[in-house]
């Protein structure tokens, strides 16, 4: 009888051992890549801990960064889907996530009026920057990477030394809350779109207000520069992405296509490409020059909040709120119209 309880004892710590494991496994596995479409590749991320509500590729594209509807951020390898750590500290919403040039550091920006620098080396805070009374929405790097330019629920910009943490000084916007702003490639030239539609175009070391401009009739979302500084694109909640000339402030050009609200833009191939998302779930690229026809990229799940072109102009990547990054070969074969 002993030897019986004894093997029954056994079995049964095996079961519980067998479904904790199982338990484990379900809530904490890894997504593997997966080939779809042929020349289209796509790689599904782990859905722990949620889907992202912001997300941001590193410079070279190797690494991306997504803000969960909590208060984690994740690291995840742009090709594989790899979950390769996540960052925790912030006590609110993070909204906005930037890169710096040399891709060492991460800066983010929270609805717990804070902004947090993060070394990913050694996946640590370095420091919060504070000052912010209300939510932070933005933030960017400049090109050489010691300062930062941030904004949000607030009527003005800060700008801080990133070795330092310290606040050097702010750009007063007159029109409210400050959803986005951009610092050109050369790091003369800041950009911010406010509550009123209007885009605002500032010399970055003073201040002082070099033009706005208007066009949209609704809720900008985002805007870019090209990379010499030339020209800047929006996409907006009009369904309209319309590229500037920021020596005139004129429209050079507007594609209409979408049928929704036009969520994220890129430029690459030198500006000649422009690559926009909407709500939709689709992904189109057009070339900047005006020509008639666009690539439309299927087969994204969800809205793409980040989209980023390759420095050889192969492929665009996007990373979506469903936690999926994906990938396309955007070559003469599958991008026909863009040749």
């Amino acid at each position: 009888m002993k030897t019986v309880a004894a093997l029954l004892s056994l079995r049964f710590i095996l079961l519980i051992l067998f479904l904790a494991t199982r338990f484990c496994m379900a809530f904490g596995q890894e997504a593997t890549p997966a080939a779809v479409g042929g020349d289209r590749n796509t790689a599904a991320l782990d859905t722990q801990p949620g889907s992202i509500r912001s997300a941001t590729f590193n410079p070279d594209l190797s690494l991306m960064a997504g803000a969960t509807a909590g208060t984690t951020i994740v690291l995840r390898n742009s090709t594989s889907g790899k979950l390769l750590g996540t960052l925790a500290g912030h006590t609110d919403q993070v909204n906005g996530l930037a890169f710096s040039p040399d891709g060492k550091l991460l800066v983010s920006a929270s609805e717990d009026t804070s902004l947090k620098i993060w070394d990913l080396a050694m996946g640590k805070e370095l420091r919060t920057l504070r000052g912010h009374t209300n939510y932070v929405d933005s933030v960017a790097f400049t090109p050489d990477g010691g300062l930062l330019a941030s904004a949000g629920a607030e009527s003005m910009i800060r700008i801080w030394n990133v070795a330092t943490g310290k606040e050097l000084r702010h750009i007063d916007s007159p029109a409210g809350w400050v959803h986005f702003v951009a610092i050109s490639p050369g790091g003369k030239t800041l950009a911010y779109v406010a509550a009123d539609q209007k885009i605002r175009v500032c010399d970055f070391n003073t201040g002082r207000e070099i033009r706005t401009i208007s066009g949209h009739s609704r809720f900008v979302n985002a805007i870019v520069f090209s990379p010499d500084g030339s020209r800047l694109a929006s996409a907006s909640l009009d369904h309209t992405l319309k590229l500037w000339d920021l020596s005139t402030g004129e429209l050079i050009r507007e594609w209409t296509d979408h049928t929704s609200s036009v969520r994220a833009v890129a430029l690459g191939s030198a500006g000649r490409w422009i690559a926009s998302s909407g709500e939709n779930d689709d992904v189109r690229i057009h070339h900047t020059d005006g020509r008639s026809g666009a690539c439309v990229l299927n087969g994204a799940t969800s809205k793409a909040l980040a989209l980023a072109f390759t420095s050889d102009a192969r492929r665009l990547y996007s990373a979506s709120d469903d936690s999926t990054t994906k990938f396309w070969d955007i070559t003469r074969k599958n991008c026909p119209a863009l040749y």
